[in-house]
């Protein structure tokens, strides 16, 4: 006998992008499916029964006797099939995946209630350890932050000079530069900006110091002040201090000397790189004409030019001094005897760098003639 069957709509494709059950509707309707084609097989199985008694020519007793215990081995069955698919919850089905992690979590973003971690403790003794001064200002160039290297500079506690100018502390010689420096990073917003001043400290000395500063800007691009750092270079400005006093007290001696000190290359034309103000006594060239236009080779008399080369590079090859006497020839083509001591000067492995030495007149000196009287 026809046995009633509800079929169950089908799934929609939520892969597809449509709306589709969630699992707990998926759940109730594989239970529902499972119920029906339990209920069709019992049905099936009662209607076959019968006809089998029917067909083997079982009395009507026999006959309901056998539909009987087909029934009730259906029901059993069915019994069975049902109590199975009732019993297959929800939590005999596997587990939903957990829903994916937002972007923003799996980009490094923090959860909600996750710990923040707390800033370095000892970031600011890592500022206070550097030996250069960091400081910081206002638009108005008062000092808003320095970090401990200004008491080791200044001998000032850092505290005590907060909220004060900077320019105040510079060097008066040096306020104008600094003056300059720090507007042009304040109204032209200029990048970075390096120059070197005289610090003043509490005790009144002055100690040069290299200082670079930059805009500081908020979060919308807002001038906040002045960001900088000042290098201590007091040693290395008295280094070149005292570098340039030898060096005019050397070229005040060479002044005086009757000749010429010079430094050049080891090439055929003496490319010359220094020249003594003594040129022009000398060969009748200004040092600037001898450095940049004309070339020493083109002093030297023809017939003695490679006679120098030669005696050059034979006591350059061994390191050793040397003592020439050759001729030049002065501007208006008159030759003129010169006298040479010079020598190489090399690197530590033996490369030669250059030429130094001094060239002094060596024209012979006129004879003076002196009479002898006979005695009376």
């Amino acid at each position: 006998m026809p046995f009633p069957f509800r079929a169950t709509p089908p799934l929609l494709d939520t892969e597809a992008g449509q709306a589709g059950p969630d699992e707990d509707t998926r759940s109730l309707v594989k239970h529902r499916v499972r119920l029906s084609i339990a209920l069709y097989l019992g049905a099936a199985a009662l209607a076959a029964g019968y006809a089998l008694a029917t067909a083997l020519g079982w009395a009507a007793t026999e006959t309901l006797a056998g539909a009987l215990v087909v029934s009730i081995t259906a029901a059993g069955i069915v019994g069975a099939l049902v109590a199975g698919g009732l019993t297959a919850g929800p939590a005999d089905s596997p587990p939903a995946e957990p829903p994916p992690e937002p972007e923003s979590a799996a980009a490094g973003a923090p959860r909600p209630g996750a710990p923040v971690a707390a800033p370095d403790p000892d970031c600011c003794g890592l500022i206070d350890d550097l030996g250069e001064v960091i400081f910081a200002t206002d638009p108005q160039g008062r000092l808003c932050f320095l970090n401990q290297a200004w008491r080791t500079i200044t001998m000032e506690d850092a505290t005590s000079v907060l909220d004060s100018r900077l320019d105040e502390r510079i060097h008066p010689a040096e306020q104008a530069l600094h003056h300059g420096h720090f507007q042009a990073v304040v109204e032209a917003l200029a990048p970075a900006r390096r120059y070197e001043a005289r610090l003043i400290g509490s005790n009144g000395e002055p100690r040069w110091m290299e200082i670079r500063i930059r805009p500081r800007l908020d979060a919308d691009g807002r001038l906040l002040g002045v960001a900088g750092i000042m290098s201590d270079i007091h040693a290395r400005k008295q280094a070149e201090d005292a570098l340039k006093a030898r060096d005019r007290s050397l070229s005040a001696l060479l002044e005086h000397l009757p000749g010429m000190a010079f430094r050049c290359r080891n090439d055929r034309h003496w490319t010359m790189e220094f020249v003594s103000d003594g040129c022009f006594e000398l060969t009748g060239l200004e040092a600037i004409d001898l450095i940049s236009q004309r070339s020493y080779e083109e002093l030297i008399h023809p017939d003695d030019r490679e006679r120098v080369w030669d005696r050059t590079q034979e006591r350059i090859a061994v390191q050793a001094p040397f003592h020439l006497r050759y001729r030049i020839c002065l501007p208006d083509g008159s030759p003129k005897w010169v006298e040479e001591r010079s020598r190489g000067i090399f690197a530590s492995d033996g490369t030669l760098l250059a030429i130094e030495g001094f060239i002094a007149d060596g024209s012979p000196e006129p004879r003076v003639e002196t009479r002898t009287h006979a005695p009376a």
